[in-house]
């Protein structure tokens, strides 16, 4: 029994050793790194949009796929508010360009998937509520008009929002299976 603890101890300590070195590649160097590139005013020149379109690639692509070794440490919501903010810099860089296109497609998958791992589910993380309402906080004013675009069957849940349109929000017809969104608790929390 004791060595079973043991174990259990050593596994969690090396989990939050490597929450904390995500953390820190992501705040130290990645985001810096990002935003130093997001701020300078090129013409356009083609190596540096695919520079940058690959930074943020990668941003996103190690957030996600560390996102449940990092979402267990105190200060998450800093590194969440901090690749937020860094692609939100790149949306507003890259206005009716690729790159623009590239982060705000970033930004619709970060949310969509920390929404669907229950990030943002009070059931499954005790500051899941919170953390929903911080992101969205600082998604909005650069991005309105998103949270809508990610949930629209919202739109059919709450009676006073929805506009008459003559038509069945619920008919398979005008909703392809593709296009429905199940509804779960974790899905709820996205908008």
């Amino acid at each position: 029994e004791e060595g079973v603890r043991s174990r259990r101890s050593n596994s969690t300590s090396i989990s939050a050793a490597a929450g904390h070195f995500w953390q820190s590649c992501i705040n130290d160097i990645m985001v810096p790194n990002l935003k130093q590139l997001g701020s300078k005013r090129v013409d356009e020149a083609m190596p540096l949009n695919q520079l940058r379109q690959r930074g943020l690639g990668l941003l996103v692509k190690i957030f996600l796929q560390k996102l449940h070794t990092m979402l267990p440490l105190k200060n998450f919501h800093v590194i969440l508010v901090n690749v937020i903010d860094t692609i939100q810099q790149y949306v507003t860089l890259g206005k009716d360009s690729t790159l623009g296109e590239m982060a705000l497609e970033a930004l619709k998958n970060l949310m969509l998937v920390m929404s669907s791992t229950g990030a943002f589910s009070p059931e499954q993380n005790p500051t899941g509520k919170e953390l929903c309402d911080l992101a969205w906080a600082h998604i909005e004013p650069v991005c309105p008009g998103l949270r809508e675009a990610l949930s629209p069957s919202k739109k059919v849940e709450v009676p006073e929002k929805v506009e008459s349109t003559g038509n069945d929000n619920n008919d398979v017809a005008s909703n392809p299976p593709h296009q429905q969104q199940p509804q779960s608790k974790s899905s709820d929390n996205v908008s």
